[in-house]
């Protein structure tokens, strides 16, 4: 992978976006929830700015939804619009 990435969920509903890439480390925050929908549970992350490390369907979109698969696994929507399929696990 060219890049490796995290995200830092803080307790306050604010988060942190990490993204290294050819060792250059990229940031971006803003707020997140977490919903129930019919097709199942899901992150929402709403971006404070533009950044070209949100991965969304739409270029000018500052939210980015990642399905949450268990406790310890989410993957990213992004590959629904053929963007990059990413998972991501949790670390303590």
């Amino acid at each position: 992978m060219e890049w490796q990435e995290s995200y830092l969920l803080n307790s306050d509903g604010t988060f942190r976006k990490s993204r290294i890439q050819n060792g250059v480390l990229t940031e971006a925050s803003g707020t997140f929830v977490f919903k129930d929908l019919t097709d199942g549970k899901f992150l929402e992350l709403f971006f404070k700015n533009s950044s070209n490390i949100i991965g969304s369907c739409t270029t000018s979109a500052l939210k980015e939804t990642l399905w949450v698969r268990s406790e310890v696994k989410m993957s990213g929507t992004w590959s629904n619009c053929d963007g990059i399929g990413l998972e991501y696990e949790r670390i303590k």
